[in-house]
């Protein structure tokens, strides 16, 4: 039986439900799915960048530069390693290798390497995501890129690790208009954070973890729906830090559904119950009630300070706006 060719209607859907990795494969080897492909809507569960890797879903793209006047080219250095005899560049290339997870690697592009190694990713990132009919569409961006890129991404959400502001620097320019708001923001451990910045400030959800002592005046005048924070149970107590939240939330009337999350280790839940006690000898009109204490505001709701255990020593105490019941 003779098999009729897909017409370009029929191509345009195949490649819409294709895995964003076959597409990409495809493409590379085919100028005319090439140009279908980059007419069809792209979307991308996770996308990763690391040392000297990018990572698409669960399928990764690593560059090296390589040695390659012996039988068996071998990896001199990587991407943020000091290159050394540059002068002999003729000698090296640029190996870009797929492969998935832990399995065995293979070469699928060799460019020439002038010195720069950062060529490689900006060209593997360009040839996947630049000059589409749509912007694509990233669920998830983990870490901000080690190289410049002159074309957008919408993301739904975006982890960043390390210095926060040298990261953001770096991820604004690629994050098209339409990702606003944000639905999540991630921050690990970040060593400098404006939490005025409009990108932290818009998230529907924020979460942090600073890995410090003492940050309770960072989420002061946060107005984010949903915080997540990673603290010790020491910073409840220290300073007035969570009182002076607490006032603050009742005197502007913090919106209905406004809730922060604090997460701190514990063997067992004597310091939650201790973190309730000191809140409701401490607040005027709190109501202690079974692992919460209520506290009325003056738009009809209640804000809600409760505790709960999260995963094994894991604890939660929460801060949320309710309605008066």
């Amino acid at each position: 039986m003779n098999s009729k060719p897909l017409t370009y209607d029929s191509m345009k859907t195949v490649i819409q439900y294709m895995e964003p990795n076959t597409r990409f494969l495809l493409s590379s080897r085919s100028p005319s799915i090439r140009l279908i492909e980059k007419l069809v809507p792209l979307k991308v569960d996770e996308l990763v960048f690391g040392g000297h890797f990018i990572k698409v879903n669960q399928k990764f793209y690593d560059y090296g530069v390589y040695h390659v006047d012996i039988p068996k080219p071998r990896k001199i250095f990587s991407a943020d390693r000091k290159r050394k005899r540059e002068e002999e560049c003729p000698e090296y290339e640029i190996q870009i290798s797929f492969r998935q997870g832990n399995s065995e690697s293979f070469v699928i592009e060799r460019v020439e390497y002038t010195g720069d190694l950062k060529k490689a990713p900006y060209s593997l990132m360009k040839f996947m995501f630049a000059n589409r009919r749509h912007v694509p569409q990233v669920n998830k961006l983990r870490n901000a890129p080690s190289f410049p890129m002159d074309f957008k991404i919408r993301f739904r959400s975006i982890i960043l690790w390390g210095d926060l502001g040298n990261n953001l620097e770096k991820v604004e320019p690629i994050i098209d208009e339409s990702s606003f708001p944000l639905e999540k923001f991630f921050i690990d451990n970040g060593r400098y954070v404006d939490m005025d910045h409009e990108i932290i400030k818009t998230s529907k959800i924020l979460e942090f973890s600073p890995r410090r002592r003492g940050i309770l005046w960072l989420i002061h005048d946060l107005s984010n729906q949903t915080v997540k924070l990673d603290v010790t149970s020491c910073d409840f107590f220290e300073d007035g830090g969570f009182i002076r939240l607490i006032k603050h939330w009742v005197e502007t009337d913090k919106p209905l559904g406004t809730c922060f999350m604090f997460r701190f280790c514990a063997i067992g839940e004597e310091s939650s119950i201790q973190i309730l006690n000191y809140v409701s000898l401490r607040i005027d009109g709190a109501v202690a009630g079974d692992k919460c204490v209520d506290i009325p505001m003056n738009n009809d709701t209640v804000l809600k300070i409760s505790y709960e255990r999260s995963i094994r020593n894991v604890f939660l105490i929460k801060m949320n706006v309710v309605d008066l019941e």
